[in-house]
């Protein structure tokens, strides 16, 4: 490599742990770059670092896959040792290779090894963070993966998808932007470059986003975390892994909105106390004025008149719960 004068650097992470400066390629084609290495470092299959070809910055905790560094005990973090890798969700010791704790979403997949990676197929499966909203190759919002909107775009074929896919799964299917057309791209960026204005952006929908919904949002779904749900008064004695049971909101949660907005919805029991839930429907409809439903009819038309007209349209509940 031969040294050059850059009008301005860019510090990029490479596979391996280099971290190189790299010219502006506003100013540089890209085939006439030369670089010189500041960080170079050498690991097992596994991520264990054995060798160093350069002196280390100090100031980078950002090496093996990208993530973070994190000190050993004692303050030792120099390259003869092997500091745990942050993941985000958990932390990875590169010297045993092993996870320090389960997979957080290892309750969604009981037929997993919560301390596997990638399902235990690291060579198909990337192990996203979540959050992946998924377009058809038309641009248009298919939903989401299991983990909601926020985070990278997936592109897939609709024929593929699968509202609460798992996060592997569906990352199995992504063709990329290159897949959309011209005009599908057009219709994607648009979408895609409003989605932190929906109501369900967070995860979390108020009765007030709902109703307004109602009005405006055409029919169209949302999408909502189950695990941010309050559902501190349910009680899970006498169900059954596999079983479907209804969940009266206004009797099983504490938070009135909740109630409100959910009103009646339907999960499924997992193995270690885990519930999923399925999607459900914004809309009011009346019941047969029988005594046990009058009070339950009395409040579908206040509520009716607060939402105003509108069009029905579903909620979908992605994620899963444990309930204590």
């Amino acid at each position: 490599m031969k040294n050059t004068s850059y009008t301005s650097l860019l510090s990029i992470i490479v596979l391996f742990g280099a971290l190189l400066p790299a010219s502006s390629l506003a100013q540089n084609r890209p085939d006439t770059l030369s670089y010189k290495c500041f960080e170079a470092f050498h690991y097992t299959p596994m991520g264990r670092r054995w060798a160093s070809d350069t002196t280390t910055l100090a100031s980078n905790r950002f090496r093996l896959n990208g993530k973070e560094e994190q000190p050993l005990p004692g303050g030792l973090f120099t390259m003869f040792s092997n500091p745990l890798v942050d993941y985000g969700a958990r932390f990875f010791d590169p010297a045993t290779a092993r996870w320090l704790s389960p997979d957080p979403l290892s309750g969604k997949y009981p037929g997993i090894a919560p301390y596997a990676f990638c399902a235990g197929d690291p060579v198909n499966f990337v192990d996203p963070d979540g959050n992946r909203p998924i377009y058809s190759t038309e641009g248009i919002l298919l939903g989401t993966d299991d983990n909601g909107l926020q985070g990278d775009a997936i592109i897939m074929d609709a024929q593929n998808f699968k509202q609460g896919m798992s996060p592997d799964l569906a990352a199995k299917y992504d063709l990329g932007i290159s897949a959309l057309s011209d005009a599908a791209l057009v219709r994607f960026n648009k979408s895609y470059s409003s989605l932190s204005q929906r109501p369900d952006w967070d995860g979390y929908l108020t009765l007030s986003e709902a109703n307004k919904w109602y009005r405006n949002g055409s029919g169209k779904p949302l999408f909502v975390s189950l695990e941010k749900l309050d559902l501190s008064n349910l009680s899970l004695e006498g169900k059954t892994v596999g079983q479907n049971f209804l969940v009266n909101m206004f009797k099983d949660s504490d938070n009135t909105n909740d109630a409100l907005v959910h009103g009646v919805i339907t999960l499924k029991m997992y193995p270690d106390r885990t519930v999923r839930a399925f999607s459900g429907t914004y809309k009011f409809y009346m019941k047969p004025w029988t005594k046990e439903n009058f009070k339950r009819n009395i409040a579908t038309i206040g509520g009716e008149i607060v939402a105003g007209q509108g069009r029905k349209y579903e909620i979908n509940i992605y994620g899963s719960k444990i309930i204590p």
